[in-house]
């Protein structure tokens, strides 16, 4: 054998081996004889190129499957996410119509029983209820959809950790006992009694949470207990709620802060929900650049935990000349309500008539120039946005130009934080939304005339 036939199997047996490796780049150089071994050659390279296409071929068709399932599962997402929506446009219809069915029947029987004292308390008690329950729905849905779009904002404040969690304890304590709970034993453990945690926080929103996990706790506990608190623990504060109640499977576990999920859809009388309370807990938590988490074990109860930045403060101290023997007295101020509505005009009266201030009242702001331009003292004005005419966020810089020590609280509808931000920047000192809250706005009106 020639020197040439020797080197030219040694090509073809380092081809072979690199094919068998799965190398196809392979190519056999072949000369002008065309003999058997460059037929030889030839075979193999055309055996190469049928190995690329197949195997080019093989993954294209894999890359077809692998996206074929994505899609399946995709579709099978879509679904489940329909699915979820449909049950919980289902729950929202349900949970709407159930107050309102009582809210507009109770409300067209009650003149029949507007001399029968018992039923008038109980009817108009039932009215109210049902009233907050649908407003706690409008919110929970508001506050989710701000959520879910990045709009909701956070409003830092001073807040005294012991004193807002003595409060929601004092709270459930009292609350246990309408919603048939009254031997569930609620405890508050506070990190140190003897000293107040002064922190900058959304005071807000950190009570929404608690509320939120304590109402659930309470919801899903039989009998035991219901404990809250919280540690410090480095530059974090751990916050915790914790019961003795049903407790989570752990293949729900997973699911909890899903929204539109509710745990036992099944059992609608005995844990009524509507499947948001815990989707809003984690976006209000992530909102104050925390972390939440579960820990839980079926007929044991759960512990949820939840961490946020800590920033402590000076505490400030605060002398309140407003409050005297457990009343708010305003003697010797003035007040001008401007609401063209009349029912809530009546109830601004209503809750400002024991306080003793002087109360002014307009439908619209021309009424209410005049009035500025009558030279009578007003120290307060209550001023909803939605008047007609000159609107009221037209007319905060009118009052204000005329007398700029007079404080203006805005109430109104619009609850998104644009709307408060642009009613402050026109040079409102204070922002309160309907449906109105008797003490928040007293506490408000306090705020104003001793600041």
């Amino acid at each position: 054998m020639d020197e040439r036939s020797e080197k030219k199997i040694d090509e073809l047996i380092a081809a072979v081996i690199k094919i068998a490796k799965g190398d196809y780049t392979v190519q056999i150089e072949t000369s002008e004889k065309n003999d058997k071994l460059d037929a030889l050659a030839m075979g193999i390279n055309m055996l190469v190129d049928d190995l690329k296409t197949g195997r080019e071929a093989a993954l294209e068709n894999e890359k077809i499957k692998l996206r074929n399932i994505e899609l399946q599962n995709e579709k099978i997402r879509a679904l489940e996410s329909e699915h979820l929506k449909t049950i919980f446009l289902q729950n929202m219809s349900h949970e709407l119509r159930t107050p309102l069915n009582a809210i507009i029947g109770f409300a067209e029987i009650l003149p029949k029983y507007f001399k029968e004292k018992e039923k008038l308390a109980q009817y108009t008690s039932i009215i109210r209820q049902q009233g907050l329950d649908l407003h706690d729905l409008i919110n929970d849905l508001l506050d989710l959809s701000s959520i879910e779009t990045g709009k909701m904002t956070i409003n830092t404040e001073e807040c005294d950790l012991n004193e807002l969690l003595n409060d929601l304890f004092l709270f459930f304590n009292n609350h246990k006992h309408k919603i048939g709970k009254q031997d569930i034993d609620i405890s508050y453990e506070p990190n140190n009694t003897e000293k107040p945690y002064h922190i900058l926080v959304d005071k807000g929103k950190l009570r929404q949470i608690f509320v939120n996990l304590i109402f659930n706790a309470l919801k899903f506990t039989h009998k035991g207990a219901v404990s809250f608190g919280f540690e410090i623990k480095n530059k974090q504060i751990e916050f915790f709620v914790a019961d003795t109640g049903i407790g989570i499977p752990p293949e729900k576990q997973p699911l909890v802060f899903d929204r539109f999920i509710r745990l036992d859809p099944h059992s609608e009388n005995e844990f009524k929900g509507k499947g948001l309370g815990l989707a809003i807990v984690k976006g209000l938590i992530e909102l104050l650049k925390g972390t939440v988490n579960l820990e839980s074990k079926v007929g044991e109860g759960t512990r949820f935990k939840f961490t946020i930045p800590y920033e402590e403060i000076t505490i400030k101290e605060n002398n309140d000349p407003a409050e005297s023997n457990g009343t708010i007295d305003f003697s010797g101020y003035s007040v001008l309500i401007i609401e063209n509505d009349i029912t809530n005009s009546i109830y601004l009266e209503e809750v400002l008539s024991e306080t003793k201030i002087n109360i002014l009242k307009t439908t619209n702001i021309n009424d209410a120039v005049s009035v500025f331009d009558s030279g009578t003292r007003i120290d307060l004005i209550l001023l909803d946005l939605g008047l007609p005419g000159i609107s009221g966020l037209e007319a905060i810089p009118i009052f204000k130009l005329k007398r700029p020590h007079t404080k203006i609280i805005v109430q109104t509808a619009y609850t998104s934080n644009e709307d408060r931000k642009k009613a402050l920047e026109a040079g409102g000192d204070g922002f309160i939304t309907k449906p109105i809250d008797s003490e928040e706005l007293l506490a408000l009106i306090k705020e104003q005339l001793y600041s």
